[in-house]
């Protein structure tokens, strides 16, 4: 509200980076009135690596944010904030293996290629809005906040990751309309007194609206025989849209009340009622194809009598689709075609939802250095939703249910050495109830088509979140600093079935190939797995340590910051890859005015140039061909850069 000011800072690095960022602040009413406009854009190469063609990588982000700060009169504010943000992206996943031949060459991870024919794209439009208003008087603070959402994101990739069959595209195309509304009153206490409370009132409103489409390769699509080659034949190519519009309003009441017992103990309690109103549903339209039916292959059918397909057969043996279906032609020798036309199908889910939520805790001060304290809490989360399954699957893959869990943590926080050192540390422990996890890769069996394909499924498991957490920072000398951060964690299903990758069908996960139609038990679509694996990737633990050493000279100072974290061993995944340990290592030197206003920093990331395979997918497959590919996930490559910044005034 006083002074005119901003900063502006640049980044560039060997990867074809450019960050670039800059903000205003201008009083426009001295002390009453004042905007604040900031900007970034952003470009890189995302993970870096090529396709086979030459195609990198992109990532371009560019976003504006303004701010107005207003304060009519004392102890009355009001804060303004817009926020717009587009991003572009062009991406693809790489591969390793040796191939199958004739879609590419042999690849390890390192190689970082990808084999793919069509690039990624995404499409992304951020609005954020929000005020927020404040009064305080009397001991108390009365407080508004209201914030709107808009997303809009549209996506579309090519599923032949392993380009199985080259000269086609298995495309996907993805859009997602996201609104959300909301309001929150809150009344408050301000000030020192015995007892601090705070009570509120919550309101929102979530729409979402995801439309899909996408195609499945049907027999005789490529050949019968079947060759791994395109282009498709577009009759036989199965044409799906699927719509899932979903809503969701909050209400709730909420409270909670910090009682000061005297100058050492706290204790404080909080619950909050929640009302919840969802409605969702998922459409399915489908578009005409043709299925050819084996009647006596290789014997031309036409010669035994013309039109035999669509006359004769039709009085001895009706279609099997349904109505809307029927044999109309030969196109392969001795098959005659069945046109099918699908029914679309609706499928709404909604619900309503009572629930309560709360914590307790308690905090101690042993001493003016020295606290310890203990929280109890139970959390509730909405249902969770499955997009991009393109089959009829049972509605509890598809809609799942709410979660619910109880969490408990004890810790100390703790300052040494004359206040040079600190200690912080916890235990904690969570139980789901219904946990909301999500399961990649999972083949699913397409009964209307026979085909099998593979995607993520939303589903509910009970399962259980353990673990400690340390950090540690140490002055050592006044220009010497340094923290080492350590945590072990374990969160797993508690022997909980869940959707998986089960190549044979004998209940154990695995790293299998999608199972051929005819092998599918009757009645499953999806395989599940009794299942006691990890509910994250995260590995059992890891440290981090970080330090800077600052040589001060008249008025400017010079500096030395290293970064380095361990990932150790880690066979977290439920499709038994086991990731090797490795070590992160990033450094920092720069100089910086001892002031602050400007600051000059040389910096490279993985300097060790660490290539570690960090995921490792399964055979990548279409229309029952194997591409002698897996997908990868690696780690990127050393990077070098420079950053300047430079403020100005009252920034």
């Amino acid at each position: 509200l006083n002074d005119v000011g901003g900063t502006v800072s640049a980044s560039f690095s060997d990867a074809d980076a450019q960050n670039l960022q800059a903000a205003l602040n201008v009083p426009l009413v001295q002390d009453k009135l004042a905007l604040r406009v900031a900007a970034i854009r952003n470009v890189n190469e995302g993970p870096g690596g090529r396709t086979l063609a030459g195609d990198e990588q992109e990532v371009d982000d560019e976003g504006v944010r303004a701010t107005v700060l207003f304060e009519p009169v004392e102890n009355l504010s009001f804060l303004f904030t817009h926020h717009q943000m587009d991003r572009d992206v062009e991406r693809f996943d790489f591969v390793q293996g040796p191939g199958a031949g004739y879609n590419g060459p042999a690849l390890s991870a390192s190689d970082r290629r990808s084999v793919v024919e069509g690039i990624g794209t995404q499409e992304q439009d951020i609005a954020l809005t929000s005020l927020q208003a404040s009064w305080e008087g009397a001991g108390h603070r009365l407080v508004y906040i209201g914030g709107y959402q808009d997303l809009k994101n549209r996506f579309a990739s090519d599923l032949d990751v392993g380009n199985a069959i080259v000269d086609h595209l298995q495309l996907q195309q993805v859009r997602t309309d996201f609104e959300v509304t909301s309001h929150e009153l809150r009344l408050e206490s301000a000030g020192e007194r015995r007892v601090d409370y705070n009570l509120g009132l919550w309101y929102s409103d979530t729409e979402t609206d995801t439309k899909l489409h996408q195609s499945a390769e049907l027999t005789g699509a490529f050949g019968i025989p079947a060759v791994p080659r395109g282009p498709a034949v577009q009759e036989y190519l199965l044409g799906l849209d699927i719509r899932i519009p979903a809503g969701a309003e909050n209400k709730a009441v909420f409270g909670h009340l910090d009682f000061h017992v005297n100058d050492r103990l706290d204790i404080g309690v909080g619950a909050r009622y929640l009302e919840e109103e969802s409605d969702r549903s998922e459409t399915f339209v489908f578009a005409p194809f043709l299925n050819p039916a084996p009647i006596t292959p290789g014997v031309p059918l036409d010669n035994l009598a013309s039109g035999l397909c669509p006359t004769i057969l039709n009085s001895v043996a009706p279609a099997p689709a349904g109505p809307g279906s029927e044999w109309v032609r030969e196109f392969y020798t001795g098959y005659c075609d069945i046109r099918i036309a699908l029914p679309s199908t609706f499928t709404p889910a909604g619900d309503t939802y009572k629930e309560w939520v709360y914590d307790a805790s308690v905090k101690y001060r042993v001493s003016d250095d020295v606290m310890v304290y203990f929280t109890a809490a139970h959390s509730w989360r909405p249902p969770g939703i499955t997009v991009g399954i393109t089959a009829d699957v049972p509605d509890d893959l598809v809609f799942g249910a709410p979660e619910e869990s109880d969490a408990f943590e004890l810790g100390i926080k703790s300052e040494w050495l004359d206040r040079r050192l600190r200690l912080n540390a916890a235990l904690f422990h969570q139980s789901f109830e219904g946990f909301i996890g999500r399961f990649e890769d999972v083949p699913y069996l397409d009964t209307n088509t026979q085909t099998v394909s593979e995607g993520g499924f939303t589903y509910n498991a009970d399962a259980i979140a353990y673990g400690f957490e340390a950090d540690v920072f140490w002055m050592i000398t006044p220009d010497w600093t340094t923290q080492f951060m350590f945590s072990t964690q374990k969160g797993e299903y508690d022997d909980a079935e869940v959707p998986c990758r089960d190549s044979d069908f004998d209940g154990k996960s695995d790293n299998g190939s999608n199972p051929p139609v005819a092998a599918w038990p009757q009645g499953t679509v999806v395989a599940f797995c009794r299942s006691d694996d990890a509910i994250s990737n995260l590995p059992d633990w890891n440290a981090t340590l970080q330090s800077e050493y600052v040589m001060p000279r008249d008025t400017v100072e010079y500096y030395l910051r290293g970064l380095l974290n361990y990932q150790p061993d880690n066979d977290n995944f439920s499709t038994g890859f086991e990731r090797k340990a490795y070590t992160m290592l990033n450094l920092y030197a720069g100089v910086r005015s001892s002031d602050g206003v400007w600051d000059v920093t040389l910096w490279a990331k993985n300097a060790l140039d660490e290539d570690t395979l960090l995921q490792l997918d399964s055979d990548a497959t279409l229309a029952e061909f194997s591409s002698g590919y897996r997908g990868v996930s690696v780690l990127p490559e050393r990077e070098l850069g420079l950053s300047v910044r430079y403020a100005f005034g009252g920034g």
